[in-house]
């Protein structure tokens, strides 16, 4: 009797006050903090992974994107933020890292065909050609698109599940986290969520 969007919410934050509860078992003190920083130096973790941008990663002293770090690409409407995103992706994604991305603009297939397009240089084109059942000459590489998006660490959130509201997506990340270890999570774009500033903060 209980409806379906309130037991998903329930859920959801369940799985938040859960890994809360994980994460406040960690000691917070000096002593606590270096081990765990000197336990990580001692696997080779690296502190931070190349955005695939060289001229920004030389720029940062972590020379990268650090886990728990937040960055924001801002420019005019048109000037290519999505493709500098897919940039990003597709580097991580070489570098074996597990990707979650919050399609807010548009669909799975939408953001999955930018991405291989990104990764093999193919012009979205003969995707949609391909898709189509209309000849491409490129139908070769888009093939090959296919296979090597399949065995990637890719998963894309479009608004068939459920990510129209930002209250929702610490539940949803948590979740993804959690099943496939996720490195990295891109939301395209934010605005779509809210136009006011204060919302958006």
């Amino acid at each position: 009797a209980v409806p379906y969007e309130d037991s998903l919410g329930s859920l959801g934050q369940i799985a938040i006050e859960a890994q809360t509860g994980l994460i406040q078992q960690n000691d917070v003190t000096a002593p606590s903090i270096i081990g765990r920083l000197a336990e990580r130096i001692a696997k080779g973790i690296p502190p931070s992974f190349p955005s695939g941008f060289p001229l920004v990663d030389a720029n940062l002293a972590a020379m990268g994107i650090k886990p728990e770090h937040i960055w924001f690409i801002v420019a005019p409407y048109k000037t290519y933020k999505t493709r500098a995103a897919m940039q990003i992706v597709d580097n991580a994604l070489t570098l074996g890292k597990s990707v979650a991305y919050i399609a807010l603009e548009d669909n799975e297939v939408a953001f999955t065909t930018s991405l291989m397009a990104a990764h093999f240089g193919i012009a979205k084109r003969a995707f949609e050609n391909r898709y189509a059942n209309k000849y491409t000459p490129k139908a070769d590489g888009v093939d090959n698109a296919f296979q090597w998006v399949m065995e990637q660490k890719w998963r894309v959130y479009d608004r068939k599940r459920g990510i129209g509201t930002w209250q929702r997506i610490p539940a949803i990340v948590m979740a993804d986290k959690m099943k496939y270890q996720t490195d990295l999570v891109v939301v395209d774009h934010i605005q779509k969520w809210a136009k006011r500033y204060e919302d958006l903060a």
